[in-house]
């Protein structure tokens, strides 16, 4: 019996890692749709970062801007004027180039640019208007994670 219990925690334990080892990889099966609000770019920085080593598989991100944090996406955010973080003095906006030329599909809300009175030109290339038909779907579909900043 004990030999028993010894091989079958020895299998979770391989089970458990082999599993910790795929989403390390980005090989969940996981959606993950990251909803930012926070006008802060250190926080928006570091839900960057938790997004990008998610494990989720990059194609399967979807990232939605609103209000404030919508911000970063404009095209004309003048880059060297933004703070710098991290080990390698990146931005917000480097990181949402980063996801998006991984797969991730960034969009701002889709009442963000009518509130400013501008169309998508002003957006930063890659980044797009989020449709609500798509959006509201995701947040209760069962097999996507929803993360909010």
């Amino acid at each position: 019996m004990k030999r028993l219990k010894t091989a079958l925690a020895g299998l979770a334990s391989g089970a458990l890692l082999l599993a910790g080892s795929a989403l390390a990889q980005g090989n969940s099966t996981e959606g993950l749709l990251a909803i930012i609000t926070n006008p802060d770019p250190q926080s928006q920085f570091m839900a960057y970062t938790l997004i990008g080593t998610s494990g989720v598989n990059p194609e399967a991100i979807r990232i939605l801007l609103c209000g404030p944090a919508g911000d970063a996406a404009l095209r004309d955010t003048v880059d060297a004027a933004s703070p710098r973080f991290g080990p390698n003095a990146a931005t917000v906006q480097s990181q949402i180039e980063s996801l998006v030329v991984r797969g991730a599909k960034v969009e701002v809300c889709a009442i963000y640019l009518p509130s400013r009175s501008a169309d998508a030109s002003v957006l930063m290339e890659g980044v797009g208007v989020a449709s609500p038909s798509e959006i509201g779907p995701l947040m209760i579909a069962s097999d996507v994670r929803v993360l909010t900043f």
